[in-house]
């Protein structure tokens, strides 16, 4: 009897018909994981560039002799293709004198004509699978 079961037991210890299954199960959840990973960055990477896009679509009407703030928000958020909601754009007139920011239509202390900068800033909060998370982007264009 005692060799019997050693043989069976033998048996057991050389047969690998399951191994591979219980190899994935350990594997599995690490490779989905992974997979969400990529595909998390990608869309994350796609959502930033496709909101710096459209932050240059305003900065590119600013340069070309636009002024009108209401015509670049437009065009901002008509050029974001995935914007959300909750997304917040902000386009204001600004004038420096040497760096520092007046009221515009005033001159500056030594009688010259400030210069007039366009800001446009952008704000949202991105969505991915492993959490959510918060851009901004902002540019200063410098009116001609």
């Amino acid at each position: 009897m005692q060799r019997f079961f050693q043989h069976i037991f033998q048996r057991i210890r050389q047969n690998e018909s399951g191994a591979a299954a219980v190899e994935f199960a350990f594997i599995g959840p690490l490779l989905a994981a992974l997979f969400l990973g990529v595909f998390d960055v990608g869309t994350m990477v796609y959502d930033r560039t496709d909101i710096h896009s459209a932050a240059r679509s305003g900065a590119q009407y600013f340069m070309a002799g636009g002024t009108d703030l209401a015509v670049a928000q437009e065009l901002i958020t008509d050029s974001w293709t995935s914007r959300s909601e909750t997304a917040l754009v902000s386009v204001e007139k600004c004038c420096k004198c040497a760096g520092v920011d007046v009221e515009c239509g005033t001159l500056c202390d030594d009688d010259s004509v400030p210069d007039i900068f366009f800001s446009i800033e952008i704000k949202t909060q991105l969505e991915g699978v492993f959490g959510e998370y918060d851009v901004a982007v902002s540019e200063l264009v410098r009116a001609r």
